[in-house]
């Protein structure tokens, strides 16, 4: 029989039996534990385009049960680390949904003066993407295929559980990288890759200076796309998209026509003067000459220059650029100029503006890259103007079981919603002299 991770034979505990059915189920080593409050945070700042941590308050004991027992870090039993896994559930089906799946980085008492409330903290496996060093040389025409697959092998090496590359059930062949068995915690590769070109330009990574992160922020710069772990019941799956949000879900607030989101607040501005235009400067072109037995790699005399422009800002500062020029970029064609350029202004929009909502989960997790459409509320009240559609770039599930005058919600940050093929488009493409 093989033993649950993290946990020995005499420490088997069984899962916490609520009389009523709870708003999140919380697992330790798969083992369900009683919470008392629970928050997972949903970033787009950090190592991957999500990324993930969360706090749990738990009682212990519980009905004669000592759930601290099921901490590795806590008894003599420490052969792998903790996980935490958090489920929410649908107030609509009553079905459970995965928001998390990470591993625990502390644990003990909270700072509840209840002495059998204790807490613990995790963190989403993407956190270690930027402490795993790379080495790696990529030459022109690799397939972001190959640079996921390069990620995911060295992540099952160094990350502290068992993790395999796994193909997803159901799903199209030409898009699974690699099948192996499937141990406790499984990190899949899944999306779609066939409208993406080859990278042209070469990159050289080395352990001393790059970690895995700075591998796919080079890679998906490069392509316009976005990665992101999505925790599942097994593990996480490995998302890549070239269109994210395309591919995310889009909510309506309950007042509007087909609304199932339930806006409790929502203070997010319509923006007029965030940043609305950049210019990149790509690098000079390398031209190749024989030299004797060599190939020697000179800088040719001009490089590419591609100005972005954010549409609707645009013309919602009437017709004015609010611009920045980018010089560093070690793009070398056309289109990857480009491509980098309209993900650079993506993300300095995304930074540049903002604001809040408090909304409760009704039928769908609400994630970034969400769009939102909804009115500011005044007390509740829906403002008299048009609609605005929004993007979540930050999600913070806040769950209080054991507090009845406190309503289960999401604390949402929010700005500009940008598609990356819709919302930008670039205006001007020119070659320099260098």
């Amino acid at each position: 029989m093989v033993e649950p991770m993290g946990v020995s034979q005499s420490t088997a505990v069984s899962d916490f039996q609520p009389q009523n059915p709870m708003p999140t189920k919380c697992y330790i080593n798969r083992t369900e534990i009683p919470p008392s409050t629970v928050d997972v945070h949903l970033r787009k700042t950090g190592p991957l385009d999500i990324n993930r941590y969360a706090e749990v308050q738990f009682a212990s004991p519980w009905a004669d049960t000592d759930y601290l027992s099921l901490f590795g870090s806590l008894t003599d039993d420490q052969t792998k680390p903790d996980t935490l896994r958090i489920d929410v559930r649908n107030q609509d089906t009553e079905t459970y949904s995965t928001v998390f799946h990470g591993i625990v980085t502390g644990v003990g008492d909270s700072p509840d003066s209840n002495n059998k409330i204790h807490q613990c903290r995790a963190q989403g496996p993407e956190h270690y993407l930027e402490k795993i060093p790379a080495s790696k040389v990529y030459s022109s025409g690799v397939q972001i295929q190959d640079i996921l697959s390069y990620v995911t092998s060295e992540l099952s090496e160094d990350f502290p559980l068992s993790v395999s590359v796994a193909g997803v059930g159901g799903g199209d062949t030409e898009n699974t990288i690699g099948v192996v068995d499937l141990p406790s915690f499984v990190i899949s590769v899944v999306g779609i890759f066939q409208d993406v070109d080859q990278l042209t330009t070469p990159k050289t990574f080395t352990s001393n200076r790059h970690t895995l992160s700075d591998v796919l922020d080079w890679a998906t710069d490069k392509v316009g796309g976005r990665v992101w772990l999505q925790p599942t019941k097994e593990g996480a799956e490995m998302v890549f998209t070239q269109s994210p949000t395309e591919q995310s879900r889009d909510h309506r607030g309950h007042y509007l026509n087909d609304g199932k989101l339930r806006i409790i607040d929502n203070s997010a501005l319509k923006e007029i003067k965030p940043l609305n235009q950049i210019t990149l400067n790509g690098r000079a072109s390398k031209t190749f000459a024989e030299v004797g037995e060599f190939e020697i790699g000179t800088p040719s005399d001009t490089y590419t220059q591609v100005t972005a422009r954010h549409k609707e800002l645009y013309e919602r500062n009437g017709r004015k650029p609010l611009t920045d020029t980018i010089r560093k970029s070690d793009s070398e064609s056309k289109q990857e100029v480009e491509q980098e350029a309209k993900s650079i202004l993506k993300k300095r929009v995304d930074e540049s503006t903002g604001g809040s909502m408090q909304v409760v989960l009704v039928d769908r997790l609400v994630e970034p890259f969400d769009t939102i459409e909804a009115k500011p509320t005044v007390g509740r009240q829906t403002a008299p103007v048009e609609p605005i559609e929004y993007e979540v770039s930050r999600a913070h599930y806040k769950i209080r079981p054991n507090e009845p005058d406190t309503v289960d919600h999401i604390d949402v940050n929010c700005g500009v919603h940008t598609d990356l093929d819709e919302d930008i488009e670039i205006i001007t493409t020119n070659t320099k002299d260098a």
